[in-house]
C-alpha cells in the first residue's frame, strides 16, 4: 500500500482521521512523490501506521464484522444497500482513535471487501462520490476500493477517478470551495495512485491509467495521471 499526501488546509479540514487513510498514494518513484506532493501531505508514514480505525481486538473487529457487515449476494437490496453505507460509517467514526492493530484491521479489511458482490463494490463506488457522505466515510470508501484486487476495481477506481467534480461556486484561497474542490481531488487521486501501481504489472490498469489521462473530467485528475504516466513508461 502506499501513501498518499494531501494540502495542509485539506488535513486541518478533514482531521487525523482524514489524514490517516490517505495511504494509497506514490512511493514507487521520487519523482512521483514530487508530483503528488502538490495535492498531498505527509508522505513519510509507513501505510501500516496510517491505518487508524480504533483500538479492538481480532475477537471484536470479527464479531462486528460479523454483525454490522452485510452478506454477500448478487444483486443487493435497499436493505442491505443501507446496511453496508451504515458498516462504512460506524468503520469511519473510528478513524481518529490511534491505537489499533493497524496491520490486522488491514487484513480484516481486505478480506471483507474480497467476499463482497459486485453489487456491493457498487455502493461503495457511490458512497466514495456523494458529497453528503462525512470525508471519512468518502476516504474510508475509497481506501476499500483499492483493497479490491478483483478486475473489477480497475472499472471501479477508473470510474472514481473520472467522474466530474462538483462546482462548489468560485474556488478562492482559503474558501470553503477551495477546502471541497481539495476532498474531490482527494478521493480521485487515491484512485489513480492505486492504478498506477497496479499498472506496473498489470495490462488492464495500465490502460485504465492511460484512459483517465485523456479521459478524467478533471484537468487535475488528466495532469496527474499524465505526470504518474511519465514515470511509468
Amino acid at each position: 500500500m502506499r501513501k498518499l499526501i494531501l494540502p495542509l488546509f485539506i488535513i486541518l479540514f478533514l482531521g487525523l482521521g482524514y489524514y490517516f487513510f490517505l495511504i494509497k498514494a506514490t512511493s514507487s518513484t521520487d519523482s512521483k512523490n514530487e508530483a503528488s506532493a502538490e495535492a498531498l501531505a505527509d508522505k513519510n508514514q509507513k501505510p501500516s501506521d496510517k491505518l487508524n480505525s480504533g483500538d479492538v481486538t481480532t475477537a471484536q473487529i470479527s464479531s462486528r464484522d460479523q454483525s454490522t457487515a452485510p452478506v454477500n449476494s448478487a444483486l443487493i437490496s435497499e436493505t442491505e444497500k443501507e446496511k453496508l453505507q451504515k458498516w462504512i460509517l460506524e468503520e469511519s467514526k473510528n478513524l481518529n482513535q490511534p491505537h489499533v492493530d493497524t496491520k490486522l484491521k488491514d487484513v480484516e479489511l481486505k478480506k471483507i471487501v474480497e467476499n463482497y458482490s459486485d453489487a456491493q463494490k457498487k455502493v461503495i463506488l457511490e458512497n466514495a462520490l456523494d458529497t453528503t457522505k462525512t470525508a471519512n466515510e468518502r476516504i474510508l470508501s475509497s481506501y476499500l476500493l483499492g483493497l479490491d484486487q478483483s478486475q473489477q476495481s480497475i472499472q471501479n477506481l477508473g470510474a472514481l477517478a473520472q467522474k466530474k467534480l462538483p462546482d462548489f461556486g468560485p474556488v478562492i484561497p482559503h474558501s470553503e470551495a477551495e477546502i471541497r474542490r481539495g476532498q474531490e481531488l482527494a478521493v480521485r487521486y487515491m484512485a489513480i495512485d492505486e492504478l498506477s501501481q497496479r499498472a506496473q504489472t498489470d495490462p488492464k490498469a495500465l490502460e485504465a491509467l492511460k484512459k483517465q489521462a485523456v479521459d478524467a473530467e478533471s484537468s487535475e485528475v488528466r495532469n496527474y495521471a499524465q505526470r504518474i504516466l511519465k514515470e511509468i513508461k
